[in-house]
């Protein structure tokens, strides 16, 4: 079993916690954040650097477009994969207009969220 950091930005509660039960109980060491401000304050206060975000694209306060903007403005976070997870129609172009590694539509499927953390954590050993 893997122990690899993921974090999960999402503003839904219900998918949030979803979201990191699902990715705990694979063994990974899952924490969920309800928005931007929030993921930049635990991966600041973190002891390592999640392998992975999955990050809700439209969310109250910062939003996905927001973090991702200053997570490129810290370089010491540039490097933490980001998967976008949301249920716009256009997620594929603002998905490559945001230049994260990859997305995933809602409503989310477990396998397929499972297989993605399970790559990325592999590429980050």
């Amino acid at each position: 079993m893997t122990s690899a950091f993921i974090l999960v930005v999402d503003d839904d509660d219900d998918i949030r916690e979803t979201i990191v039960d699902a990715l705990s109980d694979e063994g990974f060491d899952a924490v969920g954040a309800s928005d931007g401000a929030d993921a930049l304050r635990i991966m600041g206060a973190a002891a390592i650097l999640p392998a992975l975000i999955f990050l809700d694209l439209m969310m109250p306060g910062m939003s996905g477009a927001d973090f991702l903007a200053a997570q490129r403005a810290a370089p010491a976070l540039i490097a933490v994969p980001v998967v976008l997870l949301s249920a716009s129609a256009d997620l594929g172009a603002k998905a490559a207009s945001l230049g994260v590694a990859e997305f995933i539509r809602k409503p989310i499927k477990l396998d397929v969220l499972i297989e993605t953390a399970k790559r990325f954590s592999a590429n980050r050993s």
